[in-house]
C-alpha cells in the first residue's frame, strides 16, 4: 500500500471510532457500565436526560437505569401529515449489556417499535 492508501485507511478508522456517542454524564467508555441504544431508519436521538447527544444519527451509549431520550421520528410520505417529523419523549428502562434498536412503527404516527439484544 502507498502513503495515499494508508492515509485514507488511517481516516477510516478515525470516523468509525465515532460510531458510538455519548451525552454529558453518561459513560465514557467500554469499561463503565451501559448501554446501547440504536437509532433506526426513520428515528434520530437528540438527547438523553435533557443532555445533547455528541451524534444524532448513530449509537449512544447510555448509563443503565431510567433514561428519557429526546427523538425526532421521521413520518411517512403517506401520513399526510403537516409536519415531516416530530420530536417526542421517550422513556426507556435499560440494563448494562444490552442494545436497544428503536425504529418507527410502520403505518403510526411517531409510535416506536424497541428491539433488544445483548452485546455482553
Amino acid at each position: 500500500m502507498n502513503r495515499a492508501h494508508h492515509l485514507l485507511f488511517a481516516l477510516a478508522l478515525l470516523l468509525l471510532s465515532g460510531c458510538t456517542g455519548t451525552y454529558a454524564g453518561g459513560p465514557l467508555d467500554d469499561d463503565e457500565p451501559h448501554a446501547i441504544v440504536r437509532p433506526g431508519v426513520d428515528v434520530t436521538i437528540w438527547a438523553v436526560d435533557g443532555q445533547p447527544t455528541s451524534t444524532h444519527s448513530f449509537s449512544v451509549m447510555v448509563a443503565p437505569g431510567r433514561r428519557v431520550l429526546t427523538l425526532r421520528v421521521e413520518h411517512s410520505m403517506e401520513d399526510e401529515t403537516p409536519k415531516p417529523h416530530s420530536r417526542q419523549r421517550y422513556v426507556l428502562q435499560t440494563e448494562d449489556g444490552v442494545a436497544y434498536h428503536l425504529e418507527r412503527r410502520d403505518g403510526s404516527i411517531g409510535e416506536i417499535d424497541v428491539t433488544t439484544s445483548r452485546f455482553r
